[in-house]
């Protein structure tokens, strides 16, 4: 059912989401603090909202002298983010790579992925990602806006010839990686263990209808699932 659902998932909300830049409410509650001015006016001042920067304030004056040194001043909305930006960033190369080496997540694919991720790290996230096992369709969705390069597509069954044209420089480019994959694992590929899997009868064809797999937005060729013809 995730694979094809196709909702708009664009709540109204019924209050204005005021935001402002992490730096300018730094600079104002250390401008209340050290300054000892009042709140309304460094508020004015920074262009903030006097009640927010009063919250923002109070957190500040409660903590400690270690927790100060580490002390982040973020708006509200990105508080309650699963992931911080740099495991956002790494999910969203993840699945880019696995798309160029021809192995694409689908959705349920990368909402399980994106559980195990939190899960590992330590993170706080909804209860229900517990009992599915897997994050929500709102986090996916909400994932997909902050990262718009980002798209869903379902290839084409594309033959490996279509794909990798035979010539002489996509021959040295792969016999280049093999050579790097040999020399990394000296122990590893041996050579009876390395296949061509046009004369082993092993096919990998779609039998059933591909799947939707992420893929970077624009691009005019999509080889998440490559289609090999073999010979039997």
């Amino acid at each position: 059912i995730l694979e094809h659902l196709i909702m708009v998932r664009n709540r109204k909300e019924k209050r204005e989401i005021v935001d402002f830049d992490e730096e300018s409410m730094k600079r104002a509650v250390l401008n209340v603090i050290d300054n000892e001015i009042s709140i309304r006016a460094a508020a004015r001042e920074a262009n903030l909202v006097h009640m927010i920067l009063k919250r923002y304030v109070d957190k500040y004056r409660n903590s400690s002298e270690k927790e100060r040194l580490n002390f982040h001043f973020p708006p509200r909305y990105d508080v309650n983010k699963v992931f911080p930006k740099e495991l956002e960033d790494q999910l969203r190369d993840y699945l880019l790579t696995s798309c160029r080496m021809h192995h694409g997540l689908t959705r349920k694919n990368a909402m399980m992925l994106a559980y195990e991720l939190a899960k590992i790290n330590n993170l706080k996230y909804p209860f229900s990602w517990d009992k599915n096992r897997f994050a929500s369709v709102d986090w996916l969705s909400g994932y997909m806006k902050r990262y718009p390069k980002l798209a869903i597509r379902k290839p084409e069954a594309t033959s490996l010839g279509c794909a990798t044209s035979f010539n002489r420089t996509n021959i040295t480019e792969f016999f280049d990686k093999l050579s790097r994959a040999c020399s990394k694992f000296p122990n590893g590929p041996l050579p009876q263990n390395i296949y061509n899997l046009d004369e082993t009868s092993l096919t990998t064809v779609h039998i059933t209808q591909p799947s939707q797999y992420y893929w970077t937005k624009g691009s005019k060729a999509d080889w998440s699932r490559i289609r090999v013809n073999c010979r039997q």
